[in-house]
């Protein structure tokens, strides 16, 4: 995430740059958010249906039953096919045949993604990739926007985010994961994607462009 907004940053040096993430994305983007701190070369940034704490929901969609069904068994089929596919760029750091046994997300990210990123087991690396701990360092506006119903990014109870004055957690009631359809017809409208644009528009209108000295910009241009 940090190299690819620095390359965005390097072909625009004087344009505010946003940034959207949705589900594990969104965990991503808000991760280098904090890690970043105050040398964040974006604006401002909304995460969608971000799980904040990856393991209960890997442990949901690994188990029996509707998420696994639904969620779970694509996600872990996908995954095999990317290896698979990639064995040859892939060889030395993923084993092909100890991935295509991974039954579930957790059996794949304990025996594949652990493995390969230097992490001490599925535990350790849901914990490690986790955004949560940093939303205390994010230093930009920040829109977090979950569901309560959402059956992958499991509920996190407001109060004991750790999150700074210019972040906005918004917690609707319903939406699912990455749902929040609206109108008549589903599927031609999003109430997510428009509070969005709405949120970034108007950080665009009352903020300065939030762009770190070159100095600053030179450090994070690497990390992951």
């Amino acid at each position: 995430c940090a190299e690819v907004v620095a390359h965005v940053h390097l072909k625009h040096p004087k344009a505010p740059i946003f940034g959207v993430g949705f589900s594990m994305g969104a965990n991503v983007l808000v991760k280098y958010l904090g890690e970043a701190g105050s040398s964040s070369l974006l604006s401002a940034a909304v995460s969608v249906a971000n799980p904040l704490v990856l393991e209960p929901g890997a442990r949901r969609i690994s188990v029996p039953g509707f998420c696994s069904r639904v969620y779970g068994s694509r996600i872990v089929a996908r995954l095999r096919d990317y290896v698979h596919r990639h064995q040859g760029v892939l060889q030395g750091l993923m084993d092909p045949e100890v991935a295509a046994s991974c039954a579930t997300v957790w059996d794949f990210d304990h025996n594949i993604t652990s493995q390969a990123f230097g992490f001490n087991g599925a535990e350790d690396y849901y914990n490690r990739a986790s955004c949560a701990h940093v939303l205390p360092t994010v230093a930009v506006p920040l829109l977090l926007l979950n569901a309560q119903d959402d059956p992958l990014a499991l509920a996190q109870p407001i109060e004991a985010l750790p999150v700074q004055k210019h972040t906005i957690f918004a917690m609707t009631a319903q939406g699912g994961h990455l749902g929040w359809l609206e109108g008549w017809w589903p599927f031609r409208e999003c109430w997510a994607s428009k509070v969005s644009l709405e949120f970034l528009a108007a950080v665009l209108r009352v903020l300065p462009p939030h762009v770190p000295a070159p100095a600053q910009a030179s450090n994070i241009h690497g990390r992951d």
